[in-house]
């Protein structure tokens, strides 16, 4: 899990203001003398810059220049001018310092018109222009430039005027109304402090916004002119009046890599194993262990590390493999893998989000090379080798339970098979079929195979077939097997929550792990909880855990029965679930527990480690909702909360132990299913029947707010414990979450697409539970005020965040919009291509244009007038904004 970027007032210490009030009104738009010069550049990006400018009366032409100096040179630059018009003449151009402050030049020639053969002034010239510069001492030029002149043709030819038609061709009346717009143009005049980034506003006399001028553009050090065109975000002239503009100034933000935590304790970017996923198996060969996931969104499904404990390799299975289990064996030169889950292709619609959806399921046997990670087909069987499929319901176990591989022989335990399969490892051809009740886990202990039938551990001897009963745990859930070069065999017992070792006749003679199973409170590397991949691994002994808070694999040490190694991570979808305490950088967030970690140590001296779990049901609500998407830190009246956004906006106090009790959580009917996983509390359900609602499903009652707090005290729903909104009107409930202060809901809500409100649920005080007080859902909104418009039609249900000073960021496409506690509009910033599907539309990034914003990752104070807040984005940048409207 990457550190959330952290920002603190001194990030910002080189942060300037400017405020600078100008008239604009019908009789004063010229913001300087008619008779100024407005220059024009002749060069490109690689040549000395030339400027010219051009004044024309009857009577002829006036050219004047400003030329700069160039490396090397220490004496004037020779200019030479040509204009042409029925004919040509070459002129010198005698020049003088700019000014005794400057290094450039300027000069000026003028030009009859009947020197260019024409009676009076021409439509139009022919212009360009050469410079020598030179150096002392030297007789020759250090460099020689042609200007305004046909591409391709050598800087070294000296101007022509037999060639004058090959000059620059200039249409008079154009250059004159050219000059013209520029006199007339509306000129911001400022200072830009370092070399960096700038960013200008326009706003009104009232100080609503009427122009973002300047989007975090790059800008050198000294004087800067901006030109307004006197038009408004929409392009429109805006009436006679006053108006200000706003500057911010900064050298550039960089982020500073500091720590990682929750990811294997790798120390780079690179994700190490799965983000959606978590490890169900493991297996070894000679040289390394591997332990896997079924899937992986972002990162690795199957990871291996040596016996130095050293990341190895990283592997993932093809796209179309099922997801729902995978099972694991390995050689020295293939990993071999077992899948299984639903075939949801051709239902993909029903089977989304119905928990109760029957229909195909299958299994595939894939070969990966490890040294390449590339999946090496078998002979003939193509990408995707199903090796069985059956109809079952989502409900019913996979019973994808073990993958051994003996000689070249892989045995494939899988309960809708009745029994092991047996493979050719070479082919992946089926060879054999033999038949056990209850198949679980195998694994190969010398000649023979050992196999889970229920709750006993039988021999199977390869040769004759016979089953001989080895170990058995009367009604215990047995989930992995492993066995040693001795002949020793372990078991992990889920009931017990520890791994079971017996001798090679079925003694038991130790146990690893604390057993007691799922906890809150303190966390204890020992206490397993949900045991099932395991491997032996030298004098080490691998197991994973059916866990997500948090996720991790281990090593007991064999002889001593120690935990001597622990590796957390991948963190879900992106680092979710995370968060820090901005009042104390060592306490962290990450998968369902809190963490201790100080952001400038180092693995070898301050290690990051859990320090307490949450929940022993993983999630709140007794586990029903696995986590929201990030977390903050709330201390008030000496107590700790910790408020969480996504799905589900939550507020939970800490305990003692460091475990949480839930307190209040508010959402839409939708989103409270979403985040639910579509099975919310029966408590919720019963609560929406209650409000007279019988379809939670109907998408006409699906924005309705729903508020819950904990009156009784026990942290767990109860149907008379939840408001709902009595009215079929649309709140916010989104993926990514609101954030808001303190401990206060704040959202959006939309009446027949129309009219939108914008809702800060704050306090009232305690319940004698301990949890806040809030008055009525309806009552709040009734309360609230209505927004008269907002551009494009937007509503105000939409990702958020609020700033010290109650102004509510909200992420919307195309606009980013932002609304004081009055519901006035504050500002509005461009911000299209929001959230994931609309990155997928968005052109190629572009510096200042933001695209694919996601959510914002919270607030930290700049100044008295403003915060600074940061968006996350799909493409895997971070734009940063002032809550005040000036992007950074």
């Amino acid at each position: 899990m990457n550190l959330r970027l952290q920002f603190e007032s001194c990030t910002m210490k080189m942060l300037l203001r400017h405020l600078i009030v100008f008239l604009f009104a019908s009789c004063t738009l010229m913001s300087f003398c008619a008779s100024a010069q407005v220059f024009t550049e002749a060069g490109n990006e690689i040549q000395p810059s030339l400027r010219y400018a051009l004044t024309f009366n009857k009577k002829g032409i006036v050219l004047n220049v400003e030329v700069d100096p160039t490396i090397g040179a220490d004496l004037p630059p020779v200019l030479t001018a040509g204009i042409g018009a029925s004919g040509a003449v070459l002129r010198d151009v005698p020049l003088k310092r700019i000014s005794r402050e400057s290094t450039g030049w300027h000069g000026k020639v003028t030009v009859s018109w009947s020197e260019l053969g024409e009676a009076g002034e021409p439509d139009s010239i022919h212009l360009a222009m050469s410079g020598a510069w030179f150096r002392s001492g030297w007789d020759k030029p250090v460099r020689i430039e042609r200007y305004l002149v046909t591409p391709g043709r050598s800087p070294f030819v000296d101007l022509s005027v037999d060639n004058f038609l090959s000059w620059s061709k200039i249409d008079l009346g154009s250059y004159r109304q050219s000059v013209e717009d520029q006199r007339n143009a509306i000129a911001l005049n400022l200072v830009q402090p370092m070399d960096g980034k700038m960013t200008v506003v326009i706003e009104d006399k009232a100080g609503n916004r009427v122009r973002n001028l300047v989007t975090g553009a790059s800008a050198s050090s000294g004087k800067q002119r901006i030109i307004w065109d006197g038009c408004d975000e929409d392009g429109n002239l805006v009436v006679p009046g006053t108006y200000t503009w706003r500057s911010i100034h900064h050298p550039g933000i960089t982020a500073e890599y500091l720590r990682m935590y929750a990811n294997g304790r790798d120390k780079g970017l690179r994700p190490f194993a799965s983000n959606h996923g978590w490890f169900r198996d493991a297996c070894v060969n000679d040289k390394l262990f591997f332990v896997a996931a079924p899937l992986s969104e972002g990162g690795y499904a199957v990871i291996s590390y040596n016996a130095e404990g050293e990341w190895v390799y990283g592997y993932n299975f093809p796209h179309g493999t099922p997801h729902g289990a995978a099972v694991i064996a390995a050689d020295e030169t293939y990993l071999y893998a077992v899948n299984a889950g639903a075939d949801t292709s051709k239902d993909q619609a029903n089977a989304r989000h119905n928990p109760d959806w029957a229909g195909p399921h299958f299994a595939t046997l894939t070969r990966i090379n490890i040294t390449s990670g590339r999946v090496v087909q078998f002979p003939e069987k193509g990408q995707f080798h199903r090796i069985f499929e059956y109809e079952a319901s989502r409900r019913d176990p996979l019973g994808l339970n073990g993958l051994a591989l003996r000689e070249d022989r892989l045995y494939v335990g899988y309960r809708p098979a009745g029994g092991v399969l047996v493979f050719d490892k070479n082919t992946g051809d089926q060879v054999d079929r033999i038949e056990v009740p209850e198949v679980g886990a195998v694994a190969v202990s010398g000649d023979s195979l050992l196999v889970v039938s229920g709750d006993r551990v039988l021999r199977l001897s390869i040769q004759t077939g016979e089953l001989t009963e080895k170990a058995v745990l009367p009604g215990h859930d047995l989930r992995g097997l492993a066995a040693d070069t001795e002949g020793n065999f372990y078991v992990t017992d889920s009931t017990a929550h520890q791994i079971v070792a017996y001798t090679a006749d079925g003694q038991e003679f130790g146990r690893y792990g604390t057993g007691g199973g799922p906890y809150s409170g303190k966390y204890v590397p020992e206490r397993l909880v949900r045991p099932r991949g395991i491997a032996v691994f030298g004098d080490r002994l691998v197991v994973t855990e059916d866990r997500q808070q948090p996720k991790r694999f281990l090593q007991f040490d064999l002889e001593s029965g120690a935990v001597v190694d622990e590796r957390f991570g991948n963190p879900p979808y992106g680092g979710s679930g995370g968060g820090f305490d901005s009042a104390d950088s060592m306490r962290w967030v990450g998968m369902g527990c809190e963490w201790q970690l100080d952001p400038h140590g180092t693995d070898d001296v301050s290690p990051p480690e859990p320090v307490s779990v949450f929940f022993a049901e993983e999630g709140h609500f007794g586990g029903f909702y696995n986590w929201a998407y990030r977390y903050r830190y709330e201390h008030r009246d000496k107590r700790t909360f910790l408020v969480g956004s996504g799905f589900i906006q939550t507020i939970s106090e800490f305990q003692e132990d460091g475990s949480l009790r839930d307190l209040a959580a508010f959402s839409n009917i939708a989103s409270w299913r979403y985040g639910c996983g579509w099975e919310p509390p029966q408590a919720f359900l019963d609560a929406l029947a209650a409000a007279g609602i019988e379809d939670p499903a109907d998408g006409r009652v699906g924005g309705r707010g729903v508020l819950w707090v904990d009156l009784n005290g026990d942290g767990i729903c109860q149907a008379e414990e939840f408001d709902v909104l009595d009215v079929d009107w649309r709140c916010t409930g989104t993926r990514w979450g609101t954030n808001s202060q303190g401990l206060d809901f704040t959202f959006g809500v939309n009446i027949d697409g129309k009219t939108n409100i914008l809702v800060n649920l704050s306090p009232r005080g305690w319940h004698e539970s301990g949890a806040p007080r809030y008055s009525p859902l309806r009552e709040t909104i009734d309360s609230a005020p209505r927004i008269a418009s907002t551009p494009y039609k937007q509503t105000t249900i939409a990702e958020s965040t609020v700033d010290r000073f109650g102004v509510t960021l909200q992420n919307g496409d195309p606009w980013m919009l932002a609304y004081g506690r009055d519901g006035k509009l504050r500002w509005r910033l461009l911000n299209q291509w929001v959230g994931v599907h609309g990155s997928h539309k968005a052109p190629l990034p572009e510096r200042g244009v933001m695209q694919g914003n996601l959510f914002f990752l919270g607030c930290a104070p700049l100044d008295d007038v403003s915060d600074v807040t940061v968006l996350n984005g799909n493409h895997g940048r971070y734009s940063y904004i002032t809550t005040d409207g000036l992007y950074l």
